[in-house]
């Protein structure tokens, strides 16, 4: 038998979070490790825990953008973060959620219990996971900044000469 998946939970709504760790517990392979209020109190528990993921609801970090990402995967460095949040229409948040570390994005809105598991256990195996419709959104963000530093490039090209 294989050792479980250890899962950090940091989200916000006690409920929500009370009800992602009673669906944990209905499977044999991930086991809540931790649990915290926001991404603060997820790095002040990371002498104590070593997760293979930290699922991750950007509510409990609103405000921080990507920068509690980026921390969060410092910190925990051989750890998969899962986001799971509402903003799935700011492609710019997406994009910086995954430069700064985030492994996997799903959409919270329109996200089943059954989805959340399958998510950290695909995330687990070093796989990205993004709700549908999200990929496309993300690559076209991706490729108008790449446009826009061309852009930028030129410019610069131009006034030096």
């Amino acid at each position: 038998m294989h050792e479980p998946t250890y899962v950090l939970l940091v989200v916000a709504d006690n409920a929500f979070r009370q009800a992602i760790r009673a669906w944990l517990q209905r499977t044999t392979d991930l086991l809540c490790v931790g649990e915290a209020r926001d991404g603060a109190a997820a790095l002040a528990l990371h002498r104590e825990l070593d997760p293979g993921v930290i699922l991750l609801d950007f509510a409990a970090v609103s405000g921080q953008n990507g920068q509690s990402i980026l921390r969060l995967s410092q910190a925990y460095p051989h750890s998969k973060i899962l986001v799971l949040s509402a903003h799935y229409n700011q492609e710019h948040l997406l994009v910086d959620l995954f430069r700064n570390g985030a492994w996997g994005y799903l959409d919270k809105d329109g996200c089943q219990p059954s989805e959340i598991i399958e998510a950290i256990r695909v995330i687990s195996k070093g796989q990205a996971v993004l709700s549908p419709g999200i990929a496309g959104r993300i690559l076209n963000e991706l490729s108008q900044l790449q446009k826009h530093q061309k852009n930028i490039s030129s410019l610069s090209k131009e006034t030096e000469e």
